[in-house]
């Protein structure tokens, strides 16, 4: 009684701090689309790039606290979704995990980011840049802030030809073609698979694991994020019961998706298994160098996240059978992260086929086209001969999240 007490107090607080900050003063972010909107560009220009400055600082910070806040001190077993007791247990500790984060956090600037999470996850700031680079005849720097949105939302056929326009736009530059945000945990994977390719297995290693910390501190971030994910769009007369199940449902439904949302942010890297691949690349260099344990502990968490893979079952097999029979060895510390996934999506999947949930906000991210009129968006299409492109360049962005 006393732990379910706590729960609803921490409730009732969380809901108060998100509705709270409806008059806080306004953000750095807030006033980058403010000074977009009044087409000052230079001023746009500089108060992104403070934000962007500011998310980088949040993130650590998010981390730092996410970790102080207790970093999962329970844990879901798929039976645990069939007792009461234990789901009630899970809530607490979300809902008591979650206050402590917004506590440790604090106000001012850390909330000015927490509001625009989406945003920045989505790389929306470089977005307006590009605009803004543009409009103050900055092209290199148009072209790269183009460039780094286009890395997180390849399929924005809008943004592939802004691209275009400006690789034949006087002032390009190849050296412009690059992002100001490079994917460090993509660029290990890859090289590591280089390494498998050539059959250097020891630097394959060593680039997967670097790989597997760079991936798991960017889960990190994502999940302790989901921690603030917004509490708007809740109905009126929604009872405190709904507004609990909404709000909890919403924080796993974006907790669930966090292997594709940090993983998946290229057209070189499949969606389905990105994660997994890790292991599997990591479980052959470690039996190419002859250490069959570390193998065997790859392969044990790769079957976690692919049960089915005939492959790897007979890998299993043959390590166990290499092994002497007292060994038990056990798959790597990351087995208990992938573990807490799955339970979470066992939770959305029971929750979603029992009652039909909304998921929308009511907020959404506004889109830097979207906030020109019709006339204004005719006079701010490029002046070139390459008409062709010229409606797609001014053309309304329907902007849609996609974690890639």
């Amino acid at each position: 009684h006393e732990r379910t007490t706590k729960m609803f107090r921490s409730l009732s607080l969380l809901f108060c701090l998100s509705a709270c900050t409806l008059g806080k003063r306004e953000s750095t972010y807030d006033r980058a689309v403010r000074f977009y909107n009044a087409e000052s560009w230079q001023l746009a220009i500089d108060a992104f790039t403070d934000a962007l400055a500011e998310y980088e600082t949040w993130k650590d910070d998010l981390v730092t606290c996410y970790k102080t806040c207790g970093n999962e001190p329970w844990t879901f077993e798929e039976t645990s979704t069939e007792n009461v007791e234990a789901v009630l247990k899970t809530i607490a500790g979300l809902v008591e995990m979650s206050d402590c984060t917004e506590e440790c956090l604090g106000s001012g600037r850390s909330g000015g980011v927490a509001s625009h999470i989406v945003d920045f996850e989505s790389r929306m700031p470089y977005h307006y840049l590009q605009m803004s680079y543009y409009r103050v005849g900055d092209i290199a720097r148009a072209t790269t802030a183009a460039h780094t949105y286009l890395e997180a939302n390849f399929d924005d056929e809008v943004m592939e030809r802004n691209v275009i326009f400006y690789e034949n736009a006087e002032g390009y530059s190849e050296d412009n073609a690059v992002s100001m945000e490079p994917n460090h945990r993509l660029s290990l994977y890859m090289k590591g698979a280089n390494q498998y390719n050539q059959k250097n297995y020891m630097e394959c290693v060593t680039l997967f694991e670097a790989a597997l910390q760079a991936y798991y501190h960017a889960m990190e971030v994502c999940r302790a994020a989901c921690q603030l994910v917004p509490r708007t769009g809740f109905k009126r007369k929604r009872s405190l019961i709904g507004i609990i199940g909404r709000s909890l449902t919403n924080l796993l439904r974006c907790r669930a998706n966090c292997s594709e949302k940090v993983g998946y942010r290229t057209r070189l890297v499949d969606r389905d298994g990105y994660e997994g691949m890790h292991y599997h690349y990591l479980q052959f260099c470690y039996f190419q160098l002859d250490s069959l344990r570390d193998a065997l502990s790859a392969a044990l968490v790769y079957l976690e996240l692919k049960p089915d893979d005939e492959i790897m079952k007979s890998n299993v097999e043959y390590y166990r059978s290499k092994l002497p029979a007292e060994e038990n060895i056990k798959p790597r510390k990351e087995i208990k992260l992938v573990r807490q996934q799955h339970g979470e999506r066992i939770l959305i999947q029971k929750e979603t086929s029992s009652t039909e949930m909304e998921v929308e906000m009511d907020d959404k991210p506004l889109g830097p086209s979207s906030v020109l009129s019709s006339a204004e968006r005719q006079s701010s299409i490029p002046k070139t001969k390459r008409t062709k492109d010229e409606s797609y360049y001014a053309s309304t962005h329907n902007f849609t999240i996609d974690y890639d």
